[in-house]
């Protein structure tokens, strides 16, 4: 597992010219991205959610020149098999959002239909 803190990135001063020669290798290896099964991305997230103290996360989940009905299996696996275990990650801990809306805060949306 890559330790967010010894991965590389504070070696990279501008973003816009350092990281075009990394190859995706590198940039999976560095921490930039994640990919890999949805329980590999589920652990790396998770990971990385609590080392940073992360409570909104931004997802790419198409990039590049993928084809369509790739990044909608990208979307399904994900909406499936990842962001319901994320969205419970600060629970145990009480954490409350006061930016996120009332409506939404009830329950996860795949609990809600369950």
């Amino acid at each position: 597992m890559v330790n967010l803190f010894s991965s590389g990135m504070p070696e990279y001063l501008d973003y816009t010219v350092d990281l075009k020669p990394l190859t995706a290798k590198d940039m999976i290896e560095k921490g930039f991205a994640v990919v890999g099964s949805p329980s590999t991305v589920r652990e790396r997230l998770e990971d990385m959610c609590r080392t940073l103290n992360v409570g909104h996360l931004m997802t790419v989940l198409q990039f590049g020149s993928m084809p369509h009905d790739m990044a909608m299996q990208n979307i399904e696996l994900f909406g499936r098999r990842v962001l319901p275990h994320l969205q419970n990650l600060w629970q145990a801990e009480g954490w409350e959002n006061p930016w996120w809306p009332e409506k939404c805060a009830k329950k996860p949306a795949v609990q809600a239909q369950a």
